[in-house]
């Protein structure tokens, strides 16, 4: 049997993971935007934010994912940094899963 590959329509690889450390407190919408921002101020770097989106792509590869399209933060403090990360990891995935930031 084959089947299509798995499409991520709508991600945010620059966001993800960072529940350990900034939970939603309450689950809420609002509350995730509050926990990005918090997270943001802090904690983001070129590192983090290439280690948080290789460990995604990594999920995604393992189950069957093929191609993405993540929103990238375009906040003017910090999007160079998610944007730039962005680039190298779409050239160092590129034979694995299509990226479309």
């Amino acid at each position: 049997m084959v089947l299509p590959a798995f499409i991520d329509m709508h991600a945010h690889l620059d966001k993800g993971h960072i529940w350990p450390r900034t939970p939603n407190p309450d689950g809420s919408f609002m509350g995730a935007l509050t926990a990005v921002l918090g997270d943001r101020g802090t904690d983001w770097s070129a590192a983090d934010i290439g280690a948080r989106m290789e460990f995604a792509l990594r999920c995604a590869w393992a189950h069957g994912t093929r191609a993405i399209r993540t929103h990238l933060d375009s906040d003017p403090t910090g999007a160079l940094t998610g944007w730039d990360v962005f680039a190298e990891i779409r050239a160092d995935w590129a034979d694995r899963i299509a990226l479309q930031g």
